[in-house]
């Protein structure tokens, strides 16, 4: 089987879309575009080998995609570097800070 059937540009993405997926960093738009590359990985390699995914040998590739559109939906988690800065967000933001003029503030 050829290693060469997806353009260069797939290659890249899989190690760049990779570790954001692997530290949770923009996760839900990486897996989106992850789950696009490994259904268009299904169609261009292994759909022209026939139907059934278990005997193209499609059925790794679907999965993939199965799990990336998971995460796509559902988020990273409560480990990721998204939920470490959304939470940083919200605390700053709830940060009390003084006003120019003297007086103290909530910031929104």
């Amino acid at each position: 089987m050829a290693l060469d059937l997806l353009p260069r540009f797939v290659g890249y993405w899989e190690i760049v879309g990779g570790l954001l997926l692997f530290l949770g960093l923009f996760a839900r738009p990486a897996a989106a575009i992850s789950c696009v590359v490994a259904v268009a990985a299904y169609v261009y390699g292994a759909a022209p080998r026939g139907v059934w995914p278990i005997r193209n040998g499609g059925n790794e590739t679907l999965l993939y995609a199965l799990v990336f559109a998971y995460i796509a939906v559902a988020g990273a988690g409560a480990w990721s570097l998204d939920r470490l800065t959304k939470t940083l967000r919200i605390r700053h933001r709830g940060e009390v800070r003084p006003a120019t003029s003297g007086t103290f503030i909530r910031s929104k």
